[in-house]
């Protein structure tokens, strides 16, 4: 569910050096990205390795795509892409929960920047980009829950602000069954083609997972319960902010 803008370098083109390339990158493409380089001006230029040529920018779409054969065409076994393609494979349910978080937070413009107010939290930050001060004001919530969940003996207040506010984005952020399964994968349990999983939980025990199948969908909460896991650590868990490991004690 990303999709590839490839553009071109403008210190280059400062130089007279015209690159010609295909302009999108589409989901599903795997192999290696071929361009065309052109030099129209005065002087000779020389190629060095690792030196930049294009700029590619990914971008998370707002829905899965549906499958095209036309790029299962173009596939090109390559290993060093695997692990670049599960970076962002891994990313879809950090994405979804942030934005959550951000759906949120309420954006004011000034004469000393961008303020960012998350009121459930009271969380208030401002920046000179309105896009910055929205990616600190998540991420302060996710800390902020990080840090209550390690601290049991916190205030009490501080516990049922977070835990009323994190335990509804658990209540109301439906998945997916292909979201479902990239929450597993990201959790390192395995995942297939069928419906129903049966996965090795953390404790141990071995636990029968529906996943949704077509249109239906099924909430965060839901998910942590079959999985037997506290929702607020879930996300932690699905944000990177922790690790599924294994319990002890």
């Amino acid at each position: 569910d990303y999709i590839g803008r490839v553009g071109a370098m403008a210190s280059l083109a400062s130089l007279g050096i015209i690159t010609s390339h295909g302009f999108q990158i589409d989901p599903g493409f795997k192999g290696n990205l071929h361009c065309c380089i052109f030099n129209a001006g005065l002087k000779d230029f020389e190629l060095r390795g690792g030196a930049p040529i294009v700029s590619v920018g990914i971008m998370p779409l707002s829905a899965t795509p549906a499958y095209d054969e036309s790029a299962a065409r173009h596939r090109i076994e390559a290993q060093d892409r695997d692990r670049i393609a599960s970076i962002f494979r891994n990313d879809v349910c950090d994405r979804l929960i942030r934005d959550a978080i951000r759906r949120r937070v309420l954006i004011e413009f000034g004469n000393d920047g961008a303020k960012a107010r998350l009121s459930d939290l009271s969380i208030e930050i401002l920046d000179a980009s309105a896009d910055a001060a929205l990616a600190d004001t998540v991420q302060s919530a996710l800390n902020g829950l990080q840090t209550l969940r390690a601290k049991p003996g916190a205030a009490r207040e501080d516990r049922e602000k977070y835990a009323s506010f994190f335990g509804d984005i658990a209540e109301r952020l439906y998945l997916t069954g292909e979201q479902a399964r990239w929450a597993l994968r990201c959790l390192g349990l395995p995942i297939g083609t069928a419906d129903t999983l049966v996965a090795t939980l953390r404790d141990g025990a071995d636990a029968v997972v529906p996943l949704p199948t077509k249109s239906a969908r099924v909430s965060l909460r839901h998910l942590a319960r079959q999985l037997r896991e506290d929702p607020l650590d879930l996300i932690l868990m699905l944000a990177g902010a922790r690790l599924y490991q294994a319990q002890t004690g």
